[in-house]
């Protein structure tokens, strides 16, 4: 997803705002829980981008959803309401998840499997992407049941898709083209 200019401008502000008041890590804990909640829910993502109801309304709701937020984020929400904005929330969690990382000078790596990563196999890919130049690796497992084998890797904006799905997509692909 594309962020935009105004959701990288409002993370920055949250980030440098955490970092005056030494908030970082607990304002990151409620991005990153405001990110998975909106994620997660189609009925708030639907909420978030309705125009036709009130900034208000909708203050609301987050307002009773994330009440055990720090006060910069519930500062944060009172700005995207005011300024009708509250539909960059999601994005400015990840923009703000991202400053957390450069920060740490961590990179956040996902993998997708078909079937929950175990803990060996985790330090295996790990490993590899440490041979490869990556430091200091967050890694994230996905599952997706949906791949049936092998796992996709992603992380800035690189992708290796190493599933049997793909594989079979390309295996389809090159039999309708030679018949």
């Amino acid at each position: 997803m594309i962020n935009s200019r105004a959701s990288v401008r409002y993370a920055k502000a949250l980030f440098e705002a955490a970092v005056e008041s030494n908030n970082v890590e607990a304002v990151a804990k409620d991005m990153a829980q405001i990110a998975q909640t909106v994620e997660s829910s189609n009925e708030l993502k639907q909420l978030l981008q309705n125009t036709t109801v009130s900034s208000t309304v909708i203050k609301t709701y987050l307002d009773k959803i994330f009440s055990d937020s720090s006060s910069l984020v519930k500062s944060l929400i009172d700005v995207l309401a005011t300024n009708k904005r509250l539909s960059l929330i999601a994005q400015i969690a990840n923009e703000y998840d991202r400053k957390c990382q450069a920060l740490n000078d961590t990179k956040k790596v996902t993998v997708i499997s078909a079937v929950a990563l175990n803990e060996s196999s985790q330090k295996a890919i790990i490993t590899n992407l440490e041979k490869q130049g990556l430091k200091n690796i967050s890694l994230e497992n996905t599952v997706d049941p949906s791949i049936l084998g092998g796992f996709v890797l992603k992380f800035d904006d690189n992708q290796f898709d190493a599933s049997i799905k793909n594989k079979l997509t390309r295996i389809k692909r090159e039999f309708s083209k030679s018949l």
